[in-house]
């Protein structure tokens, strides 16, 4: 594995907000990609959290971990965000091209949000413990982060063209996409991934064991695997 380098600052891709940007040392103007965290996720705290994921997608990607307004689920400020930071790696780091989308949970949502409305930007999604349905039960964990996102509450009947499951056939057939599932996840249940992949059939999805609402770092090696072979 090549050596890796990364730099972080404030107000640099947008004012008030953290990224990081990480890339091999060689300094190769590799694809963009775009790491979208999940629920209290921001770009410091997933640095130290999946670094060693970052690192496997650096090899290939100049990656962008952003605050991306923060607890967003995929609402038009994540979309924003999304857009500003792709803007600031071609700006800053001089790198052009289709880029790549990989969420974390809730950064699934935010990535499908975007990637549905602007097609022409994003070459390849890969969701890891994904969040792909915003109709969540009051049960739920993050059903309260979820409403705040949605005022005064999510619900289809308002929001659903931000819910990934409603607009599953609406994303571009030919764009891959892949699903990295946790067979007992309590929170991204993974009968909404099963009911994705039923809505857009040529989806991938990966199950990588019963690992409750966690495993990006060890699905990272699968999904960079994979990304090598599509975008």
């Amino acid at each position: 594995m090549l050596a890796t380098s990364s730099s972080a600052g404030e107000a640099r891709y947008v004012a008030a907000e953290w990224d990081v940007v990480m890339q091999t040392t060689s300094r190769l103007r590799r694809p963009p990609l775009v790491w979208c965290h999940g629920n209290n996720g921001t770009a410091l705290a997933d640095h130290l959290g999946y670094g060693s994921a970052m690192r496997i997608l650096a090899q290939r990607y100049t990656v962008i971990a952003a605050d991306l307004g923060f607890n967003t689920w995929g609402n038009d400020l994540g979309i924003t965000r999304v857009g500003q930071a792709l803007d600031y790696l071609v700006t800053a780091w001089g790198v052009g091209g289709r880029a790549v989308l990989v969420g974390a949970s809730m950064g699934n949502a935010v990535a499908m949000n975007y990637a549905v409305r602007f097609p022409e930007r994003i070459k390849a999604v890969a969701g890891v413990i994904p969040v792909v349905d915003l109709n969540a039960p009051p049960e739920n964990p993050a059903k309260a982060s979820l409403d705040a996102a949605y005022p005064p509450a999510y619900s289809d009947a308002q929001y659903g063209d931000h819910n990934p499951l409603l607009f599953a056939d609406e994303l571009p057939a030919d764009m891959p996409i892949g699903l990295w599932t946790s067979s007992n996840d309590p929170l991204a249940y993974p009968s909404t991934a099963t009911a994705f992949v039923a809505a857009r059939p040529q989806t991938l999805r990966v199950d990588i064991g019963a690992l409750g609402h966690s495993g990006v770092n060890v699905a990272a090696p699968s999904v960079a695997d994979w990304l090598a072979t599509v975008a």
